[in-house]
């Protein structure tokens, strides 16, 4: 893996130019509908408070011992939170729509080393009240995404491939629809991996009142914190069909990119050429930015 800069802590945080600030106001609005809850890094380095960009103000705060100086980081895809393993976590606050009590989905893009049994990117899980996780699960190279069914059971999709963690950024999209279970994962910019969780006729969820977590996947004392570096989470109270998952794979961020406009020169950027014909003028592109 290349060598990481590290990028100081800002008072005015930098925030990358051509996206939208809250996913509404993005021109691709069929990847926004659904979406409340969106944790971007690579949209810009927001100190020790890492905003939601959906607009619906679910912003995760930085563990204690994170130090917004040095977790920080710049990586090809943009800003990424480092993640040592041993304290560093984000948490965002309790809502019951971030349960997922039906169909929804979960994205998240991290880069990781090695594999390590239980490590976990996400989840909304405690001892005592559980509803949905994602971590490297108990087989060796898997990344798994469980649903809770009740107090011992659970529903479930794993993908085993040691080719995940070897520091290339990867992709992964948990889709809970019905009563399946769907995973994705794959290297950015490589093949998009598929699993089939199949189905619980008798399916019921637990609820959680305890926060979402990123960089782990429980919020109890049993923590399970990942040594990665983590990129964009998205949530989505809607499952995404395959086509929007693709698209995502593809380019993580679309749900904030703006539209580019065409504008036209002005009567007097009209010229003629030296017989008297009128040169058709130039359309220049620029990009919209509302920042």
């Amino acid at each position: 893996m290349p060598p990481l800069l590290r990028i100081p802590r800002q008072d005015t945080p930098s925030y990358q130019q051509n996206y939208a600030r809250v996913a509404s106001g993005s021109a691709n609005t069929g990847l926004s509908k659904g979406l409340i809850g969106a944790w971007a890094p690579p949209l810009g380095n927001t100190g020790a408070v890492l905003r939601d960009a959906t607009g619906f103000r679910a912003d995760g705060v930085l563990d204690s011992d994170m130090d917004p100086a040095t977790d920080w980081i710049q990586t090809t895809l943009g800003y990424m939170l480092a993640y040592d393993g041993s304290n560093d976590e984000v948490q965002i606050p309790h809502r019951e729509a971030l349960n997922m009590p039906g169909d929804g989905t979960v994205i998240m893009v991290f880069r990781k080393n090695g594999w390590v049994t239980n490590d976990g990117f996400c989840g909304k899980h405690g001892s005592g009240n559980r509803n949905w996780h994602v971590f490297t699960g108990t087989t060796t190279d898997s990344v798994r995404f469980v649903r809770i069914v009740g107090a011992t059971s659970v529903r479930g999709a794993t993908l085993t491939d040691a080719a995940y963690y070897d520091g290339t950024p990867t992709f992964v999209a948990a889709v809970s629809i019905g009563r399946n279970i769907h995973l994705y994962v794959g290297k950015v910019g490589g093949q998009l991996d598929f699993a089939d969780g199949g189905h619980n006729d008798t399916w019921a969820t637990n609820s959680n009142p305890g926060p979402i977590v990123i960089g782990n996947y429980r919020n109890d004392g049993n923590n399970k914190r990942i040594v990665a570096d983590i990129g964009t989470m998205l949530f989505y109270n809607r499952a995404l069909p395959e086509a929007e998952v693709r698209m995502l794979f593809t380019d993580h961020l679309a749900p904030f990119r703006q539209r580019s406009r065409i504008v036209g020169f002005g009567p007097e950027a009209i010229a003629a050429d030296p017989v008297g014909n009128i040169i058709q003028p130039n359309l220049a592109v620029q990009q919209a930015s509302t920042i």
